[in-house]
């Protein structure tokens, strides 16, 4: 009778999810997300203290994006590296977010928002992570002009006695074992034409990187070329890179635009490649875009193309060619162009891309009086992708526009983008005649104002910020007016969020 009792209390005391057998848990955990597993050991201290040594390892997921995201260098490339050994979720976990940050998306997003959201000089709260990616994509530059480099010297003296199957190429771990050097899945090509009788011949190191890059080329998902890079050799190294999806050229040989070099070049099948960023690349020799190269690669790859990024001259070659560009580009996504022209408008009105969701045209680092392009020419220009279009990054002072031209007409103005969710412009822009209207009549479904301000010689109107908070009585689904102020001078940029019953002001990081 004594035992029965004794039971019954066991059964009373003991929650059924504790009489589970202990090598039962392996097979029940794994079906278990982050989240469920936090809830599980904060259920019961004897879970919580059963699931000990396995707290590190499951919960990683949850700490790591806020760890990446604190202001100072809290997560340093050391322990970066380090949390990559925890186990192999967590290095799985570690390498994806790496390897992110080099794809289509993270390059689109940088290209786009900095200088005008961020800098090298004041950032957000991606800052310390970019940091983080800048050191490990410097660890697979191929640099000619620093040939101490050490992705310099693994291309020309590969050690093949610690090239194992154990990982990825860690060059701050000495003791791990290596299967490729491509941590960030990242390539960049700088400067090959540069002679030094102290290091080997440049045809022998040119001829190791592409044995090199033959055997591990395939780990490659982003490559750069830049400065006075010789492109044949691009077009060598090209047919190694299987998976590459964003390829940045900037070049300024003297060989672009001559025939008989473009028309023996080999352009190989890039099947995933997605992103072709040309901004920068131009004949310096001659002063001129390099049609017939541009052509060449929409020739080849348009159609796979979701991403195109260009600079202005990129239109110089578009006359005759619109209709061309338009059916070869008929997949384009997103599109920038840097350094617009009149020319750059011209074009763009009379093409469709009707997969055309984000674009971004900026005027950085060009003269005003050159630009010549007129209000109405703008708005066109959206009006041709108004039912599209989901984000637009309009950086241009349209204020000398407007004052010189005439303006808007009232039917173009109130075309309106029902799929647009973000508009972002130079702060300036708030004061001109066309800006509310504009935004009134276009802009009913925004959820995002974004604005740049970088003119030093000016002081911050906070009486201003108070006046855009009238922008909420304007556009209903509207939930943020943000500003960002990039002195590039001064020691403490920050940032003013605009909500519609609250300011905050908050500093960004140097």
């Amino acid at each position: 009778m004594e035992i029965q009792v004794k039971s019954k209390e066991v059964e009373t005391e003991t929650p059924h999810i504790l009489r589970v057998f202990p090598e039962l848990w392996p097979n029940i955990l794994q079906h278990l997300s982050p989240t469920e597993f936090h809830s599980l050991i904060n259920s019961s201290p004897v879970l919580r203290a059963q699931h000990e040594s396995e707290k590190t390892t499951r919960l990683l997921s949850l700490v790591l994006e806020i760890l990446l995201n604190q202001p100072i260098s809290s997560l340093d490339l050391k322990t970066w590296l380090n949390l990559r050994q925890v186990s192999k979720a967590a290095k799985n976990q570690v390498d994806k977010l790496l390897s992110d940050e080099s794809g289509p998306d993270a390059y689109w997003n940088s290209v786009t928002t900095r200088y005008f959201e961020w800098s090298k000089y004041c950032g957000d709260e991606r800052q310390n992570f970019r940091r983080i990616c800048k050191r490990v994509r410097a660890d697979t530059t191929m640099d000619f002009r620093f040939r101490d480099h050490k992705f310099f010297n693994l291309v020309i003296n590969p050690n093949p006695s610690i090239w194992g199957g154990g990982g990825d190429f860690d060059p701050h771990n000495e003791n791990e074992t290596k299967d490729h050097p491509f941590l960030a899945k990242y390539l960049n090509i700088d400067c090959v034409h540069v002679t030094d009788s102290r290091f080997p011949p440049e045809e022998m190191v040119i001829e190791s990187l592409l044995s090199f890059i033959s055997q591990y080329g395939h780990n490659v998902t982003h490559m750069r070329c830049n400065n006075s890079f010789e492109i044949g050799i691009v077009f060598k190294l090209l047919p190694h890179l299987p998976n590459l999806k964003v390829l940045k050229l900037h070049s300024t040989s003297d060989v672009l635009n001559q025939p008989e070099y473009v028309n023996q070049l080999h352009y190989p099948q890039l099947r995933n490649l997605e992103f072709l960023d040309l901004d920068g690349f131009y004949d310096q020799t001659r002063n001129r875009v390099s049609t017939r190269m541009n052509t060449a690669f929409v020739r080849e790859y348009g159609p796979q193309l979701k991403t195109l990024s260009c600079g202005g001259q990129f239109f110089k070659g578009w006359w005759g060619l619109g209709g061309f560009y338009k059916k070869k580009l008929c997949n384009l996504q997103r599109l920038r162009v840097s350094k617009v022209t009149e020319q750059v408008f011209v074009a763009l009105s009379e093409t469709k891309f009707a997969a055309l969701q984000e674009l971004h045209l900026n005027n950085y680092g060009v003269e005003y009086p050159k630009r010549g392009f007129t209000l109405q020419q703008v708005v066109n220009v959206l009006n041709q992708f108004a039912q599209s279009l989901t984000s637009v990054h309009l950086y241009l002072d349209l204020g000398h526009v407007s004052s010189i031209n005439d303006q808007v007409t009232e039917a173009s103005l109130k075309v309106p983008f029902p799929q647009m969710k973000k508009f972002s412009t130079l702060l300036k822009n708030v004061d001109e005649d066309w800006f509310w209207p504009f935004i009134k009549h276009k802009c009913q479904n925004i959820q995002e104002l974004s604005l740049q301000y970088s003119d030093v010689r000016r002081r911050i109107d906070k009486a201003k910020h108070i006046k855009l908070q009238d922008a909420f009585g304007l556009v209903p689904n509207l939930r943020r007016v943000r500003i960002s102020y990039l002195f590039l001078c001064q020691s403490v940029p920050f940032r003013v969020d605009i909500f519609r019953d609250k300011i905050e002001y908050q500093k960004l990081w140097c």
